[in-house]
């Protein structure tokens, strides 16, 4: 996907380019491509952004299936309600096929203009596994076992968004990264020495929350929903906190 218009999300300071580029208009077309988790919380955030400084906006959300696969479907139908709330165009089941400075193409045939195109599809794993001739799995993810080890590479292992878990498919969310650090570095270290080495054992249940903006939010926790003003801050706080303390461990000073 190749236009002078398409962001991606990452590097974050794509964003604030984003948010210059609203801010600068009067009237904007912007597609959001991608209805994971990030997808959902920038389309209804860039909904408030527009809203905010009086700028006409047209949003759209293109997902190549059903908005935030994985997740339970009385979440999904709760996101769905804030976008429509929001106004935000919802294009599920679309294969996005070709992007130019003006249009978004779909495999159907159909297409949807745009002044600005956001891409939030999701990570994809490195194709270093691949060009190096490794085995991957469906996604280009390194295979790794229970012990987060590449079993068909003795010595290398590997976390976070870029392997394939073969005991069981993991969702791309951000606690089994994180968790999955301190195995990788005791695990690393163990396997120097010869030790035995310690068993990544995924939580079955996690806090999900999204930030559907005007402080609104959705959880999800063990089975139970809740939306409203109390998930928005909620996440607040621990992104906040995280963001604070990842700061301190790097000696960022304010």
């Amino acid at each position: 996907m190749k236009a002078d218009n398409l962001y991606p999300v990452k590097p974050l300071e794509n964003l604030y380019r984003i948010r210059e580029k609203i801010l600068a208009v009067k009237k904007i077309d912007i597609a959001v491509i991608g209805g994971g988790a990030a997808g959902v919380e920038i389309a209804a955030n860039l909904s408030e952004l527009a809203l905010r400084n009086s700028v006409d906006a047209d949003i759209s959300i293109i997902s190549r299936e059903h908005l935030l696969p994985g997740y339970s479907e009385s979440f999904y139908l709760k996101a769905l309600k804030y976008l429509k709330r929001r106004d935000v165009n919802i294009y599920e089941y679309r294969d996005v096929e070709k992007i130019d400075s003006d249009n978004i193409y779909f495999r159907s045939g159909e297409k949807i203009g745009h002044d600005i195109a956001v891409n939030a599809s999701g990570i994809k794993p490195s194709s270093l596994f691949s060009l190096s001739g490794m085995r991957t799995g469906a996604e280009g993810g390194l295979p790794v076992d229970r012990y987060l080890h590449a079993a068909d590479y003795p010595g290398i292992f590997a976390g976070g968004d870029c392997i394939q878990f073969e005991p069981a498919p993991l969702n791309k969310v951000g606690v089994y990264a994180v968790r999955e650090g301190m195995i990788l570095y005791y695990n690393l270290l163990a396997y120097i020495k010869g030790e035995k080495l310690l068993e990544f054992k995924p939580q079955k249940d996690y806090l999900a929350i999204l930030n559907m903006a005007y402080r609104k939010g959705i959880m999800l926790w063990k089975g139970r929903l809740f939306s409203g003003v109390i998930p928005f801050y909620l996440k607040y706080f621990l992104d906040s906190t995280f963001m604070k303390k990842y700061q301190k461990n790097l000696g960022v000073k304010k």
